[in-house]
Order: structure tokens, then C-alpha cells, then sequence
């Protein structure tokens, strides 16, 4: 699949290229590629905005605090990627930590590595398209964007398997053409990983599309606890409170404007209906669940009963911290789209209700 950049418009346009399908709540049924892309952009944007934030407030402390979060996201997943391989009997190398590594398996990816130099205890490659860095590079601070995505990987790559030698000889992030990986296992540490493992090989499936959207999810829900956790740990509840508003606002903005452009340019209305049928966080089979849906141009009313968004913000503990994301972000996103857009949101599975309601009102 040729690279699609990282943006609203060329992922609008690469669903457009196909005839529409409409799926949850009336909005474009993604692809498992296009759910990939449009939710790396998510992810992407408000790793962007909670940094921008937390520089904007605290100044030069910002740097080691966004590397705090990042070195715990990348630890916690590394940890879920070693005791996946674990669980499989297999050998922590580095071939099976990208086999298994925790983002969906599409052809959204195929082209991204060039020069990929792979075997058991070392790999070189190089990638010249990131999604990651075509969204910081518009959206996050230059200061912190390469600090951030060195302390990620490394705390990644170390949880994976403690001997790995890492190492960033060129990074997009730090304003260089391309990054360049480097990694090592030294020969006897790799020797006792593959005397540990009890199976050489098991393959991996292509992620079909819940599975594509829930895996995404999984990555922006863990971004947000772990800025929360730092935040939390650093200056205490109420601050960290305000800061999560202001980033989620400033994130819902963000992508308010970048979807009014496209559709603007477009010639389409600006109206609710254009808003959700072509919204930026796409349906996915049945990732998320709703009913009671009632979209017009002038109104839009839906309710979600199961939410892989929830579900991970329960298995990671974030509490009723998590509701922000929802309270903050939409408001700003339709107000941004369209102010004349009112959102109203009576019921929140993050609040602790059984549901989540959401409704939107075209003055």
C-alpha cells in the first residue's frame, strides 16, 4: 500500500476512493488500514497537545516530565510484548518482539522500513515515512517531540529484554531526514533466550478491523494515563486536573479545524451531519457499540454501550480522570468544526454511568 501521510485530508481521500460504507452511529466504516492510520493521527495529536501543555504551564521542567510519561508508556508496553512472546514459548529476540510487537499487523505498514538488516540478536533499518513524525512535526514542541520518542523506544526495547543495546543514530523528530534504528542483543544473552524458548516460531494473523481499531486505542489510552500518572506524581491532583482540560480542549481544536479545512475545501455544509459521517475517529465492526443514533444536519444524538476506549481506561486504573478526555475534547473539536455546534454529554461510561450518551445541536 503506497504511504498515506498522517493527516485528515489523505486519509479522507483514501476513504473516498472507495465507495462509502457507514458504519456505527452513522459514521464511514474504516478499513484496517484506515482505522490504523486515523487513529495513529489521534494518537499522535494528543501526544502533541499534553506536552505543548504541560511546556506551556510548567516551562522548563516540561522536558523531563514528557520523558517520565514516555519512558512509562514505552515500559508498560514492552512489558505486554515480552509476556506475549513469553506466553508463546518463544525466544525474546528481536525478530519476535516486531512479530509481536503491540500495533496492528495491515498493509498500512508494509512500506514504512527500508534497509531492514534483521536476524535473532540484532536489526538496522531505516524509515523515512512516520506517521508519528509528520503529526509532531506540525503539532508538537520541537524541544520535546525527540526527547519523547527517544525515551519511548528505549524504555520499550529495555522492558522487552533487559540486555537490548539501542540506539538512535538519526531521528525524524530531532529535524533529521530520516530515523535510524540500532539494536543488539549481545551473542550470549541471545544464546540463553533461544535455549529458554520452547518453540521457535508462531505465526501472526492480519488484525481484522475491531481488532485493528481496539489495538490503537489501546496505545492512546495508555499515552493519556501515563501523562496523567506523571502529571499526578509531579504537582498533585487538582494541577493535573487542569492541565488534562486544557491539553484534551486544545486537542479537540485541533482537530476541529484540521476537519472544517478539509471539508471547506470540499464545498460540503458544515453542518452535523458532514461532522459525523465523515469524523475523524471512524466506526470499526463492532470495537464500539450504539444506539438510539438520530443524525440530521441540525442534530445528532447517540448512545454508546460498549467502548474499547472504557474498557481500556478500566484495565489501566485511570479512573474518573479518563472522563476529561471525553468532556474536553468533543466541545472544543465541534465548536472549532462548526461554533455554532453545541455538545452536551449526559451520560459517560468514564463518569461511572452504564452508558455513554453524547448530543450535538446545530444552533
Amino acid at each position: 500500500m503506497a504511504h498515506i501521510p498522517a493527516f485528515y485530508g489523505p486519509i479522507l481521500n483514501e476513504v473516498l476512493s472507495e465507495p462509502l460504507k457507514i458504519g456505527q452511529g452513522g459514521r464511514w466504516e474504516a478499513t484496517p488500514s484506515t482505522s490504523w492510520l486515523a487513529l495513529v493521527r489521534l494518537e499522535a495529536s494528543m501526544i502533541a497537545h499534553l506536552g505543548n501543555e504541560i511546556k506551556a504551564t510548567f516551562g522548563e521542567r516540561a522536558k523531563e516530565m514528557v520523558q517520565e510519561a514516555a519512558t512509562q508508556y514505552g515500559r508498560y508496553r514492552g512489558e505486554c510484548i515480552r509476556r506475549t512472546v513469553e506466553s508463546k514459548g518463544l525466544a525474546l529476540d528481536i525478530p519476535n518482539m516486531w512479530k509481536w510487537w503491540d500495533l496492528p499487523v495491515t498493509d498500512a505498514r508494509d512500506e514504512e522500513r527500508e534497509n531492514d538488516d534483521l536476524s535473532p540478536d540484532f536489526n538496522s533499518f531505516e524509515v523515512s515515512n512516520c506517521a508519528f513524525a509528520e503529526v509532531y512535526g506540525v503539532a508538537y514542541d520541537p524541544e520535546l517531540r525527540g526527547p519523547h520518542c527517544e525515551a519511548m523506544h528505549t524504555a520499550a526495547f529495555k522492558a522487552y529484554n533487559p540486555a537490548m543495546e539501542f540506539w538512535l543514530p538519526s531521528l525524524m523528530p530531532r529535524g533529521e531526514a530520516r530515523c535510524r534504528f540500532r539494536m543488539r542483543i549481545p551473542p550470549d544473552e541471545a544464546e540463553k533466550a533461544a535455549r529458554r524458548a520452547t518453540k521457535k516460531d508462531e505465526p501472526r494473523a492480519l488484525d481484522n478491523l475491531t481488532s485493528a481499531y481496539s489495538l490503537v486505542v489501546r496505545q492512546i489510552a495508555i499515552i493519556y494515563h501515563f501523562f496523567a500518572d506523571t502529571l499526578l506524581d509531579a504537582v498533585g491532583p487538582a494541577q493535573t486536573d487542569e492541565v488534562l482540560r486544557r491539553a484534551m480542549a486544545e486537542w479537540g481544536a485541533y482537530r476541529g479545524r484540521e476537519m472544517r479545512q478539509v471539508h471547506l475545501d470540499k464545498g460540503w455544509p458544515l453542518d452535523i451531519k458532514t461532522f459525523i459521517t465523515y469524523y475523524d475517529d471512524p466506526s470499526a465492526g463492532e470495537a464500539w457499540l450504539a444506539q438510539n443514533v438520530r443524525l440530521t444536519p441540525n442534530e445528532y444524538h447517540i448512545t454508546i454501550t460498549k467502548s474499547p476506549w472504557f474498557d481500556w481506561f478500566v484495565k489501566l486504573a485511570t479512573g474518573r480522570r479518563a472522563a476529561i478526555l471525553w468532556e474536553e475534547a468533543l466541545p472544543a473539536q465541534a465548536k472549532a468544526y462548526n461554533p455554532g455546534i453545541a455538545v452536551t454529554i449526559p451520560r459517560l461510561l468514564e463518569r461511572g454511568d452504564p452508558v455513554s450518551e453524547f448530543h450535538y445541536v446545530l444552533k
